[in-house]
């Protein structure tokens, strides 16, 4: 499952609309949000069909005056429930076809102003206040959170960053890491980053991890980011669990030593850690602990046997 966010400005060139259709079938897009692409309402339709014919899709153009936000999706692959629209973005459940397993998706547009883009950060929050799953907010945020994530532009100033710091320190979210290009817009003169994908704790403790790809722009000043999870297999493997003979082992202490070898800054540091931890525990307790049953009754036939050949007393 491929899931896409793209700003893709002025979307009613008929050779942006191709291009879509193309992109989405090469690699293979599951969901994909469409954002500031400018197209009024009575259009939206058509346009969508052309680009990705039998696809579902909802919009926020009811919510601002100008279309900023699409959600597109496969039907065949996944299922998007629409619970909220904002001039901001748009929120809602991302199902696997393929498993049970659901996220909560926030496709972001953030307006480009640090006073109109207050109202998103609030609302955000509101809805991290009511989550209990997996949270993945990607987009085209329009502000930085780093004095670096902008080169040959003005000089970053405080308030420009503080505002989206404060979101991510409020309700412990985390950025995942990319690959690809560093930067995700440019005029070819300045360079920013602008569009990233944020997820909450829940994400990291319980989804496999992800890098996000920052693809080659194409058509557009914008790269268009993509992460891609994988569906469960049908049979799992054995779920870990941790018996109380591991802890008596004696080479536990220098087990669990080794593994946790990272600061624990923050949810992420706390995860790769536990991570490497479950990984030598698994390995220790398959090198002492495994076939366990059969190797007691293994011992009980060679007791049988030492039995039977010291026979009665004479």
């Amino acid at each position: 499952m491929k899931i896409v966010t793209w700003n893709v400005r002025v979307f009613n060139k008929v050779h942006k609309q191709k291009e879509m259709k193309i992109f989405l079938k090469k690699h293979k897009i599951s969901l994909i949000a469409i954002v500031e692409h400018r197209v009024q309402s009575n259009k939206e339709r058509e346009i969508i069909n052309k680009c990705a014919p039998g696809w579902s899709w909802c919009s926020n153009s009811s919510d601002t005056e100008k279309g900023r936000i699409w959600i597109l999706w496969d039907t065949t692959s996944i299922q998007f429930t629409l619970i909220e629209k904002h001039a901001q973005y748009i929120h809602g459940i991302v199902e696997n076809s393929c498993s049970s397993k659901q996220i909560a998706f926030t496709a972001i547009y953030g307006l480009h102003t640090i006073a109109h883009r207050c109202d998103m950060w609030e609302a955000l929050r509101s809805i991290d206040s009511q989550l209990t799953n997996s949270w993945l907010i990607m987009g085209d945020f329009n502000a930085i959170r780093d004095i670096e994530d902008r080169v040959n532009g003005t000089v970053v100033q405080e308030n420009e960053i503080k505002d989206f710091r404060s979101l991510m320190e409020d309700c412990s979210l985390n950025e995942l890491g990319t690959m690809g290009r560093d930067y995700t817009w440019t005029n070819s003169h300045v360079y920013s980053r602008i569009d990233r994908a944020l997820v909450n704790a829940h994400w990291m403790i319980n989804m496999p991890p992800v890098q996000v790809h920052v693809m080659d722009p194409q058509f557009s000043d914008h790269s268009p980011l993509c992460i891609e999870l994988e569906a469960e297999p049908e049979h799992k493997g054995r779920l870990f669990k941790f018996f109380n003979c591991l802890a008596e082992h004696p080479d536990f202490d220098s087990v669990i030593r080794d593994s946790w070898n990272k600061e624990n800054r923050n949810i992420k540091d706390i995860w790769n850690n536990l991570k490497s931890v479950k990984v030598a525990l698994k390995s220790l307790n398959k090198k002492e602990f495994t076939s366990t049953t059969s190797k007691v009754q293994q011992l009980r036939e060679e007791l049988a046997s030492i039995q039977a050949q010291i026979g009665p007393p004479q």
